[in-house]
């Protein structure tokens, strides 16, 4: 049997009569048992075991193991339209994830391992750096940050994944037409990139919906979310990096809506900011430390989200709905965040880890998550009741005042 075997390849259904609906229960139960006689009969070389990645998830410690095998899903999926055009068998060969998930007190352990073929992974390597640039996170002009991606990786690696996908001609001649090229994108910049946003709240602009369209002329609808971001990369070569901003900058003109017209820099750091004069402040730079950098350190990815401080944004807007705000405050008691970290090679993959955080942290997460799960779904079916009410109160003709006669 093929470690791939599913089992309805096993157990084959005859959709041409009910047959299966109307056998007896004897007649499954032999059928099941040949099924799990074969399973518990199979050799290591036609099961599971001989998988590398799977053998070393079995060693990992943890609650829980997940061990997904990708490629046969993507081989499994309905087909992908312009993508099918693509070369991506080095994206998509030998691509498993496994996952061991571990519930501690306030929060949920979960190591990461991805495993890519060896074209990929040799690209991955050699251009992965080794640790993330604190300074840039530092720099931020916030000390309300709820959201960043940072990350340690050589530009001339970007070139050789597009040569992986077989179109390097094909990008190479478009970038020709705006003004530079595949090497212009390996120089332009240095190993450090940072996407960050801050200072999330709901501003005083509200929108609202008439007849299914926008319409904010009241100004009594749904208040519009308010917040800063960040975009920003070492410098490399500046001149390589200035014709990539006049191509970007043209292309911008075109639809009317220039991604550059907040961009800043200096000799090392470019950046985007939602406004010029937060983008300024950033180049000026700051000191400011933040929890989570230093389980960054040493790594050359690092991902991290402020659950309670979007929900407290949230949780500033006026809501009518008891069911609304109810699930609000209970998610607003439970979430702090989750800190994502990894990228290094080790033992034939890539390895990462995150962490989600409670707000409790005395109580198990598992049990944290149980009375979780429990509360949304009260909410859930009060939510329900009170709709059902509605509907039959709709439904329900109004009484009669005219006596029919007899």
């Amino acid at each position: 049997m093929n470690p791939t075997t599913t089992f309805s390849q096993l157990y084959k259904w005859d959709d041409s009569a009910s047959s299966h609906y109307h056998d007896t229960a004897e007649d499954r139960s032999s059928q099941l048992s040949a099924i799990c006689k074969t399973l518990f009969s199979l050799k290591s070389g036609t099961s599971l075991e001989g998988n590398g990645p799977f053998s070393s998830l079995l060693k990992e410690k943890g609650d829980i193991h997940i061990w997904q095998n990708n490629e046969e899903i993507i081989k499994s999926a309905p087909s992908t339209g312009m993508l099918s055009m693509l070369k991506l068998d080095a994206f998509t060969r030998d691509n498993i994830l496994t996952y061991t998930i571990g519930f501690d007190n306030g929060k949920i352990d979960i190591g990461q391992n991805a495993y890519v073929s060896k074209e990929l992974s040799d690209v991955l390597k050699k251009y992965m750096g080794s640790s993330i640039n604190k300074d840039m996170i530092k720099n931020i002009p916030s000390s309300n940050v709820f959201g960043i991606l940072a990350l340690n990786f050589k530009p001339e690696g970007f070139k050789e994944l597009i040569k992986l996908t077989g179109t390097d001609g094909l990008v190479n001649m478009y970038a020709q037409q705006m003004g530079f090229n595949l090497d212009d994108i390996s120089k332009a910049t240095n190993s450090d990139w940072l996407l960050a946003f801050s200072d999330f709240k709901m501003g005083n602009d509200s929108l609202k919906y008439k007849n299914g369209m926008a319409d904010d002329s009241e100004g009594n609808g749904f208040r519009m979310p308010e917040f800063k971001y960040i975009i920003s990369v070492g410098i490399g070569d500046k001149s390589s990096l200035q014709k990539i901003i006049n191509a970007v900058a043209k292309m911008g003109s075109q639809t009317g809506n220039n991604p550059m017209a907040n961009y800043v820099m200096n000799d090392k750091t470019f950046a985007i900011g939602n406004t010029v004069s937060f983008a300024n402040q950033y180049l000026s730079g700051s000191n400011n430390e933040f929890d989570f950098i230093n389980q960054f350190s040493g790594h050359p990815v690092g991902f991290f989200i402020d659950i309670h401080q979007f929900l407290s944004g949230l949780s500033s807007m006026p809501v009518n709905d008891q069911n609304e705000k109810d699930f609000l405050d209970k998610s607003l008691n439970t979430w702090k965040n989750i800190i994502a970290s990894g990228g290094e090679f080790k033992d034939n993959g890539f390895r990462f880890h995150t962490e989600i955080n409670f707000v409790d942290l005395q109580t198990n997460a598992l049990k944290q998550l149980n009375n979780y799960m429990d509360e949304i779904y009260k909410i859930s079916e009060a939510r329900k009741q009170q709709s059902n009410k509605k509907l039959d109160s709709l439904l329900t003709p109004p009484p009669s005042d005219t006596v029919r006669p007899k």
